[in-house]
C-alpha cells in the first residue's frame, strides 16, 4: 500500500540531562516526537509507574499460567456478543457510519431492508506481516440497526467473499477474523492518535512558559507521566511492541514493524475508506457514534464551558499565542495564536477531554471485555472458499498465546491510575482560578449523575493524565 503522506518528525531536545536517544529519521508517519526526556521527568515515571508494571511483572505470571488452563483458545464470539460488543461498549467508536462504493458493491443485496447499516472495517490490516505460524487476514462486516432498535450481524466479507450465517464453517472461521480485528485494533490504530496525535504541546508549553503561568499550572497535572510512558511504548527495549522471546508479555500475531504501521494508520488514515480518517486534532470534540459518543460529548462540553471561563479571566498572553502557533505547525486540525478566543477555548477543552475521560474511558471499557473473546494471535487460516472445512475451536491458538494476552491486557490495556482527575489540584495562586477549577469539577460530577446513558468509566478512576 502506498502513502501520499509525508512523516512530520522534527526531533526537540528538552533537557541537556537526556537518556536513550531514538532512531532518526523514523521510518514511520508518526506525529512529532522528542528525543530526549527531562531526567527527573523519568524518575518520577519510574517510581509512580514503572514500579507498578514491576509488581505486576510478580504477580501476573500465575494468573496467567491459571487464565491460560481455563482459557487454552479464544472463544467463539456469536451474533449476540459480537452485537453487543459493537453497539454497547467503547469498541462501537469503531462503528462507520459510511459505506464506501466498495462497500456497496460488496453487501449491495443485503442492504434492501429499512435501518441504518453500519460496518466494522478493518481493512488496516493489508499492510501487516503475520507472525510464523500465525495468520492475519483484513475483514469488513456489516451490521444493521432496524427502525425499532433490533440491531443484528448481516455478513462479513473476507477474502473476496461475502459470507453470511448459510456459509457455515467459512462463517464461523471468518468471526475469529472479526473478533481479532475488534481486539488488535482498538489498541492500535483508533486510540494511537490519543496518545501521540498532539502530546509536543506539553514540551512546546514548557520552552514558553514559566512554571508560575496559570496555563502550565492548568496543564502540567495532565502530561505528567506521558512523555516517558510514550516515549517508552515507541521506543524501549521492553516495550510490548517487541517480538523478542523474553516479551511474554507482547500477545501480538504480527511482526514489529507491522504494529508501527497500524500505528501509522491511525495517524494517516486510507485513502478512500471512511472507517480510516486521517487523522486531525478534534477541535469540535469527540464524534464516536452511539451511546459512546454521548458519554464523551457531555464531559468534552463541561472542559469546553470551562476552558471558555478560563480563558476570560487567563487570556492569552503573547508566549501562549505563540504556543498555540508552534503546536499548530505539528498537530494537523490545532489552532494557531492568531484564532479567536473561542477556537482556543475549543482547543484547550479538547486537550484536557482527551488525557482524561477520552483515553479512560477507551482502556477501562476495553479492559473490562471477556480477555479470551479478544485474541491478538490466530494460528488458524482464515476461510478462502464458501466450503471451508471446520477449525476445531483449540486450534486458533496455544495456551501460552492466551497467557500472553493476559499479561499484556493486565499490564498494559486495563485501566491502571496512578493520580486520578478529580484527586487533581491546581498550582494557581489566584482564588479566582481555583474556583473555576472547583466548578469543572462540579460539572463532571454532575453530568456523571444525570447522564442517560451508561458510564463506560466512573468519573473517580479516570486518570489525571495519559499515564498507562
Amino acid at each position: 500500500m502506498t502513502y501520499t503522506f509525508t512523516p512530520f518528525a522534527p526531533r526537540m531536545t528538552l533537557d541537556a540531562r537526556a537518556v536513550r536517544p531514538i532512531p532518526s529519521p523514523s521510518p514511520y508517519a508518526f506525529p512529532p516526537f522528542v528525543d530526549s526526556l527531562d531526567v527527573r521527568e523519568v524518575h518520577d515515571f519510574n517510581l509512580r509507574v514503572g514500579s507498578r508494571y514491576m509488581r505486576q511483572l510478580v504477580v501476573q505470571p500465575a494468573r496467567a499460567l491459571a487464565f491460560a488452563r481455563r482459557h487454552p483458545h479464544p472463544r467463539y464470539v456469536d451474533d449476540r456478543e459480537l452485537v453487543r460488543m459493537c453497539f454497547e461498549t467503547a469498541l462501537q467508536r469503531m462503528l462507520c457510519p459510511t459505506l464506501d462504493p466498495v462497500d456497496v458493491a460488496a453487501f449491495g443485496p443485503l442492504l434492501d431492508r429499512p435501518g441504518t447499516y453500519y460496518k466494522f472495517d478493518t481493512s488496516a490490516f493489508s499492510v501487516t506481516r503475520a507472525l510464523p505460524g500465525c495468520f492475519v487476514a483484513p475483514t469488513v462486516t456489516l451490521l444493521r440497526e432496524a427502525p425499532d432498535g433490533a440491531r443484528e450481524v448481516v455478513a462479513t466479507r473476507i477474502n473476496a467473499m461475502t459470507l453470511t450465517a448459510a456459509d457455515g464453517a467459512a462463517w464461523r472461521r471468518a468471526r475469529f477474523f472479526v473478533a481479532y480485528g475488534l481486539s488488535m485494533q482498538m489498541v492500535s490504530v483508533p486510540h494511537v492518535p490519543m496518545h501521540f496525535g498532539h502530546e509536543i504541546a506539553w514540551p512546546l508549553m514548557r520552552r514558553e512558559l514559566a512554571p508560575t503561568h496559570p496555563w502550565h499550572q492548568l496543564l502540567a497535572p495532565h502530561f505528567r507521566f506521558t512523555m516517558p510512558l510514550s516515549f517508552g511504548a515507541l521506543y524501549s527495549d521492553a516495550s510490548v511492541t517487541r517480538q523478542h522471546p523474553l516479551r511474554v508479555y507482547s500477545p501480538f500475531g504480527i511482526d514489529e514493524d507491522s504494529v508501527k504501521r497500524l500505528f501509522e494508520v491511525g495517524c494517516t488514515g486510507l485513502d478512500g475508506n471512511s472507517a480510516y480518517p486521517r487523522y486531525a486534532f478534534p477541535l469540535q470534540g469527540p464524534k464516536f457514534p452511539g451511546d459512546y459518543g454521548v458519554f464523551h460529548r457531555g464531559y468534552h462540553r463541561v472542559f469546553r464551558e470551562f476552558a471558555a471561563r478560563f480563558i476570560e479571566r487567563a487570556p492569552p498572553d503573547a508566549a501562549v499565542r505563540r504556543w498555540f502557533t508552534e503546536t499548530a505547525a505539528l498537530v494537523p486540525g490545532f489552532p494557531d495564536g492568531h484564532a479567536p478566543d473561542g477556537t482556543l477555548a475549543d482547543a484547550l477543552g479538547t486537550l484536557l477531554w482527551n488525557v482524561t475521560i477520552g483515553h479512560s474511558a477507551d482502556h477501562h471499557d476495553y479492559g473490562v471485555q471477556p480477555i479470551e473473546m479478544l485474541p491478538q494471535r490466530l494460528r488458524a487460516a482464515p476461510p478462502t472458499t464458501r466450503d471451508a472445512a471446520p477449525v476445531a475451536d483449540r486450534a486458533w491458538a496455544e495456551p501460552f498465546d492466551m497467557a500472553r494476552l493476559y499479561l499484556c491486557w493486565k499490564l498494559f490495556y486495563e485501566a491502571n491510575p496512578t493520580t486520578t482527575l478529580m484527586g487533581t489540584r491546581y498550582d494557581f495562586a489566584r482564588g479566582d482560578l481555583q474556583a473555576l477549577a472547583a466548578r469543572m469539577f462540579d460539572g463532571l460530577r454532575e453530568w456523571e449523575r444525570t447522564m442517560p446513558v451508561r458510564r463506560y468509566v466512573p468519573l473517580d478512576t479516570v486518570a489525571q493524565s495519559i499515564q498507562y
